[in-house]
């Protein structure tokens, strides 16, 4: 009996001393180039050994999530196997529904595998559905729909976000509202139900303007959305007006260029198609130096 204490208390003391090590070495494999590799090695060995229970679980939750964030895919996918194999030995559901929903947004973004994606993200609905985690399961919700509007299943994306939001107006939660309406604009759009789009659009500026959520130019995006739907049916004065309205903010053109390159592009589309010359083909010009310069090919 004395030995086995003995041997637990070593081994607490490793493992305390190895968390604040694992800290240095993650942080030193993505801003210590020098280092890069023999720092996430060190961390690779840490979290291969780390004990299991509920701190160490949580901590390692973290590191998953910063991985992630920071596209650390080699540290990211270790932990999230380690973390995976430690919370169902535990039998941790919330852990485990967490790195699961993680893994779903790792191959939604990162790695641009829609199947593995929207597999990981069933496995962390059915864990937050048996949990009663509306929280949750709303984000799932609506990082289905986005998995499912990228490889062009718009109904089933829209009946997704009618799950997205439903959860979202029993929370009371306007940043998901937001988002759900932003999204289920799109999707509308997407089915040619151009008036149904137009309203998303316009609840989603509606808690924009409430909020007061400027900082990122939520209100402008909103409004250059409802103009895209204007365009695409063919009403480009009520467009044109729009696209003008979203301008109106002279700090999009240096804080906002992406943003700034689509709304002039697409005011000098609407343009030519009323045969209103003026700043034309300039504005056509200028929208593809902008993208040229944003480096994004996806906007040419």
């Amino acid at each position: 009996m004395f030995l086995v204490s003995c041997s637990k208390n070593k081994k607490e003391t490793i493992n305390s001393k190895s968390k604040d090590s694992l800290e240095v070495y993650i942080k030193q494999s993505i801003d210590d180039n020098a280092n890069k590799i023999s720092s996430t090695n060190k961390a690779l060995s840490i979290i291969k050994t780390i004990n299991n229970d509920s701190v160490n679980r949580k901590k390692l939750l973290d590191i998953s999530i910063d991985a992630y964030r920071n596209n650390n895919k080699l540290i990211f996918n270790n932990s999230a196997k380690k973390l995976i194999e430690i919370s169902i030995e535990a039998k941790d559901s919330s852990i485990l529904g967490q790195i699961y929903r993680y893994k779903g947004n790792f191959f939604k973004s990162n790695e641009i595998n829609y199947d593995s994606s929207f597999i990981y993200y069933l496995k962390a609905e059915k864990i937050f559905r048996k949990l009663k985690d509306i929280d949750n399961l709303s984000s799932i919700y609506l990082n289905k729909s986005v998995v499912q509007y990228n490889i062009g299943d718009y109904v089933g994306a829209d009946r997704t976000l009618t799950q997205t939001y439903k959860i979202s107006k029993i929370l009371n939660n306007d940043n998901k509202l937001y988002v759900t309406y932003t999204m289920m604009g799109i999707v509308s759009n997407e089915l040619n139900d151009y008036d149904k789009s137009i309203d998303y659009y316009t609840r989603a500026l509606k808690i924009v303007e409430k909020n007061k959520l400027f900082e990122n130019f939520e209100k402008e995006t909103c409004i250059n959305n409802i103009g895209y739907v204007y365009q695409k049916k063919g009403s480009y004065f009520e467009a044109i007006k729009n696209y003008n309205l979203a301008l109106s903010n002279t700090s999009i053109k240096d804080n906002a260029k992406e943003l700034y390159s689509l709304l002039i592009d697409n005011l000098a589309y609407c343009k030519f198609k009323t045969n209103n010359q003026k700043d034309l083909p300039t504005l056509f010009y200028k929208s593809l130096l902008i993208r040229g310069k944003l480096n994004n090919n996806t906007l040419i």
